[in-house]
C-alpha cells in the first residue's frame, strides 16, 4: 500500500515513502528542471507519487514550485532563462569584494520568485516539503540555542506535533515550521542567498553551506514523524545540477590566505574557490552516505558530469546545461525509468 497522491502528512508508515531531492547550484538548476522535464514527459505520475520535496537553494525553488502545483518542470525551464536575462545580466555585476556581486540583480529575482511563491504560506502547502537554509543570529541570549547563536536551519510543513523529535532537538538544528507561518517567498530567498553572490536574506544564508544536496536532511526528517516510515520503506531520487569539470592545480602546497582563496580566480574555477570547495565536497558526500544509508536499490542519483568548467551564475552555457541534461537521460534515461518503475510506481 502507498500513498496515491503524495498529500499526505509524514507519519503514516505507508509503504514506498518516495522522496525526490533536489541539490543547489544557482543558474545550474536548469539542467535540474530538464532531466525532469524529460523523465515526467516518460513518466507523467511520478510528481504526483512524491511524498516529500526537498531542496537547497535552487533545488530549494524547484521544490518549492513542484510542491505547489502550478508549475511543471517546463514552465522551470522558462524561470531559469528569465533569471539568466534579468538576474545575471552583466551590467548588474558587481566585484564582491564590498557587496555580493549581483545585489543590483536581487529585484529581478525577487519578481521570479515572486511569480513562483505567490503569497502562499508554509502551512498552505498541500504537499510536504523540507527547505535548508543556514541562520545567522545577533548576540541576544534568547536567539542563541543550545549549540551558539547560529546554524543550520530547515524551513518545512511537517508540523512539530506530526514531528516531534523536530522540537526541541539536540542537534543545534532550527526547525522553521508551520507555526512561523513563514511566506514562501522568504523561504526561496532564504535558501538562495548565496555568500558573496546575493545579500542575506535577513538573518538567512544559502542553505548549500551546509547541505548543497538535501537528501540526507530530507531522509531524517521523514525518519522523525510519530510514525514514520521504514528506513526500508524509504526512496530517494536525488537530482544534482551537474558536476562542473573545475579543478586547482596541485603541483605544490599551496600556502593560501583569504585573497586566493576567495578573491583571486584559480585556474578555471574563477573567484570563489573556497565556496565551491565546500558545495561539490558537500553535495558527492551526502548522496555516498545516502547511498550506503538505504542501498543503491532505494537511492537513485542523476548528477551529469559536465565538461566545462560551469560556474553558478553563467546564463551563457543555458544551452550547454539543458543539452547536458538530454545526453545524460538519452545514456541513462533507461536505468532511470526502470528505477522509477520498479520502486515508485509499482
Amino acid at each position: 500500500m502507498r500513498r496515491g497522491s503524495g498529500s499526505g502528512g509524514l507519519g503514516q508508515n505507508l509503504a514506498k515513502y518516495f522522496i525526490l531531492s533536489c541539490d543547489g547550484g544557482g543558474y545550474r538548476g536548469i539542467l535540474t528542471a530538464q532531466l525532469l522535464t524529460l523523465l515526467t514527459h516518460d513518466r507523467p505520475a511520478l510528481l504526483g507519487r512524491v511524498d516529500l520535496f526537498a531542496g537547497t537553494s535552487t533545488g530549494g525553488l524547484i521544490s518549492l514550485a513542484l510542491a505547489i502545483g502550478d508549475k511543471t518542470p517546463s514552465d522551470l525551464i522558462d524561470i531559469y532563462t528569465a533569471i539568466g536575462d534579468r538576474v545575471f545580466y552583466p551590467d548588474n555585476e558587481v566585484l564582491p569584494v564590498f557587496g555580493a556581486k549581483w545585489t543590483l540583480g536581487l529585484d529581478a529575482l525577487k519578481h521570479e520568485v515572486k511569480d513562483i511563491a505567490g503569497d502562499r504560506t508554509l502551512a498552505d502547502l498541500k504537499r510536504k516539503v523540507v527547505v535548508t537554509a543556514f541562520e545567522l543570529h545577533d548576540a541576544t541570549p534568547s536567539h542563541a540555542g543550545p549549540h551558539g547563536a547560529w546554524g543550520p536551519t530547515v524551513f518545512t510543513n511537517v508540523d512539530a506535533a506530526a514531528a516531534p523529535a523536530l522540537a526541541g532537538n539536540p542537534a543545534g538544528l532550527r526547525i522553521r515550521g508551520q507555526a512561523d507561518a513563514t511566506p514562501l517567498f522568504d523561504v526561496a530567498l532564504s535558501t538562495s542567498a548565496a555568500p558573496t553572490y546575493f545579500p542575506t536574506h535577513g538573518r538567512f544564508v544559502d542553505g548549500g553551506v551546509t547541505a548543497n544536496n538535501p537528501a540526507l536532511v530530507a531522509v531524517a526528517v521523514a525518519l522523525s514523524g510519530a510514525t514514520p516510515p521504514a528506513l526500508s520503506d524509504i526512496y530517494v531520487l536525488s537530482l544534482g545540477t551537474g558536476a562542473p569539470n573545475l579543478y586547482v592545480d596541485v603541483d605544490s602546497e599551496k600556502d593560501w590566505g583569504y585573497v586566493q582563496w576567495v578573491a583571486e580566480s584559480q585556474n578555471n574555477v574563477g573567484r570563489e574557490t573556497l565556496i565551491q570547495v565546500i558545495l561539490d565536497s558537500s553535495q558527492d558526500l551526502a548522496a555516498f552516505i545516502g547511498l550506503k544509508l538505504i542501498g543503491q536499490e532505494h537511492f537513485f542519483r542523476a548528477n551529469p558530469v559536465l565538461a566545462d568548467a560551469i560556474p553558478l551564475d553563467a546564463p551563457e552555457f543555458r544551452q550547454t546545461l539543458l543539452d547536458a541534461a538530454t545526453s545524460y537521460y538519452a545514456t541513462y534515461g533507461q536505468q532511470l525509468r526502470d528505477w522509477v518503475d520498479r520502486t515508485v510506481l509499482s
